[in-house]
């Protein structure tokens, strides 16, 4: 089965496989989702879905969720990595792509050159000719991500790579948790359309 690596905000974590089982269930596929790698503390977690639609049908509906990629591979450093994307040419973008890279690490922030240099190292690496697209028309886009140990910042716990999934969701952004923990409860309560919900919490506004 096709494999994704997703990648949450890094908020509210004790909610995120509650919201993802309670929607799975919802829609109907929770026994057909199997979790090869369930995070700890970083926001990276590794899934197969049977049918890339029920990959769809979560995104529109998770709040927790920012991206989601089809999985290439996981290497303790962008060294592996690469190496393991060389000796399968399927992993890369094709010859008549254009495509870009983008670079996001977790526990550490990257500067511009931190960036430059890591899609330098990729794309030499790979001997990828590719036209390099710089907005989000590109036909490949390819997430590099760095998860490192806190307070150990010098070499990545581990490098993840994939390829970009376009999705569409009905959760742009929020202004405040509160909000955040409220879409995700109507989540987990698999709430929708023409359901009624009570909630007893009024507060005292």
């Amino acid at each position: 089965m096709p494999r994704y690596l997703l990648y949450f905000a890094h908020e509210l974590i004790d909610f995120r496989l509650a919201e993802l089982f309670s929607l799975a269930e919802m829609f109907g596929f929770r026994e057909s989702m199997t979790i090869e790698r369930k995070p700890d503390q970083d926001p990276f977690l590794l899934c197969t879905f049977s049918n890339v639609d029920h990959l769809k049908l979560y995104s529109s509906r998770s709040v927790l969720l920012k991206s989601a990629y089809e999985y290439w591979t996981h290497e303790p450093s962008l060294i592996d990595v690469v190496d393991k994307l060389i000796l399968n040419s399927d992993l890369r973008p094709k010859l008549n792509e254009t495509w870009r890279i983008l670079v996001h690490a977790f526990r550490r922030q990257f500067t511009q050159s931190d960036k430059i240099q890591r899609i330098d190292a990729f794309s030499d690496r790979l001997n990828i000719k590719n036209k390099f697209c710089l907005n989000n028309k590109a036909d490949c886009t390819v997430g590099l991500f760095e998860s490192y140990e806190e307070g150990r910042l010098e070499q990545p716990k581990e490098v993840f790579v994939g390829r970009w999934r376009r999705m569409k969701s009905i959760c742009l952004g929020n202004t405040t948790m509160d909000a955040t923990l409220s879409f995700v409860m109507a989540n987990m309560a698999q709430c929708q359309p023409n359901h009624i919900a009570l909630d007893p919490f009024c507060g005292t506004g």
